[in-house]
């Protein structure tokens, strides 16, 4: 099972955010390992999908062979991390975020549970509720959608591939 929390947040309400999972104990960590790409952190519009995690980045399990300019690629499976995608601000859009954590590997989902209690308790405490979709709203995200941001779940541009079924 995987329990979730989506929300929009302004550029204030997900410093914020990220400043409370760092006081917990958690730390951003990219899907992929590029030492030299540090964009994602600052700017979540550079790569909003990223993980938060409690353990150091010596200690993740990574996979693949790095290929000339290519990076190595995480084993969420057996890594203890809570899936993370970002909320930002693009000017006129306000895309959504979500914390997302998996009830799988046991061990693993045992020792994220408590750190993704901590922050949806937070969220919670801090962001008013959306009745039309339930999303959580941070106050700089309100401030933005007064002053005529548009929501979207996924960035407008985002291309989406639909796959049919095979008939069998």
């Amino acid at each position: 099972m995987t329990s979730s929390i989506s929300f929009f947040a302004g550029p204030m309400d997900d410093y914020e955010l990220c400043q409370f999972s760092f006081s917990i104990g958690l730390r951003l960590q990219d899907l992929s390992y590029n030492p030299d790409s540090t964009d994602w952190k600052k700017d979540p519009s550079k790569g909003a999908s990223c993980y938060l995690t409690f353990i150091d980045e010596t200690e993740i399990l990574f996979y693949n062979s790095p290929k000339p300019g290519s990076s190595l690629k995480l084993v969420s499976s057996n890594n203890p991390l809570l899936n993370f995608r970002r909320s930002y601000y693009e000017k006129p859009y306000l895309i959504a975020g979500e914390i997302q954590w998996e009830d799988y590997p046991d061990e693993q989902a045992k020792q994220t549970k408590p750190y993704y209690s901590k922050l949806v308790r937070w969220i919670k405490k801090n962001w008013s509720r959306r009745e039309e979709d339930g999303y959580y709203v941070g106050p700089d995200a309100q401030r933005l959608i007064d002053e005529g941001a548009e929501c979207y779940y996924f960035h407008p541009k985002t291309k989406l591939q639909f796959i049919e079924k095979k008939k069998t």
